[in-house]
């Protein structure tokens, strides 16, 4: 990803797009952070926005945090979150292990799993899930420890 090799000091050149600001508003400002509320199109960069942001202030700045409040078909409101498990269209796998492993993304083996099909599957324990892969055998995180929804 760019972030990434930026974050890594090497220069990233992003494709030119063209975007919409439907809507952006200043939602508080107390020295020295600005928090802003934008409705843009769909493939617009958030962080890009917040450096033409900083660079008509003409100041030093950097997009600290990022909250999407909706994405595509996702919308979040205040008054409830989503269950991103209502959404995974890959079967749950049933891990026999220490939850501990899970959790803390150490190496796991295929013995502690009911399924041991090659595939992608979500595995949970009692407060996060994660995504895994399992191929000829091995077990590959694909996304680890995500809480659970709490409705």
């Amino acid at each position: 990803r760019a972030y990434d090799l930026a974050r890594a000091g090497e220069e990233v050149k992003l494709k030119e797009i063209t975007s919409t600001i439907y809507d952006i508003k200043l939602m508080n400002y107390n020295h020295p952070f600005v928090h802003f509320k934008a409705t843009v199109s769909e493939g617009t960069y958030i962080r890009s926005l917040g450096a033409i942001i900083s660079d008509k202030l003409k100041v030093d700045g950097t997009l600290s945090s990022l909250k999407r409040l909706h994405e595509g078909a996702f919308f979040y409101d205040e008054e409830k979150a989503l269950d991103p498990l209502k959404f995974l269209k890959i079967p749950q796998n049933i891990y026999t292990g220490d939850p501990e492993f899970l959790e803390l993304g150490k190496k796991l083996y295929i013995e502690y799993f009911e399924s041991k099909e090659d595939g992608e599957y979500w595995v949970e324990t009692e407060d996060f899930f994660s995504v895994i892969e399992i191929l000829d055998g091995e077990i590959k995180y694909k996304l680890n420890r995500v809480h659970k929804y709490v409705g």
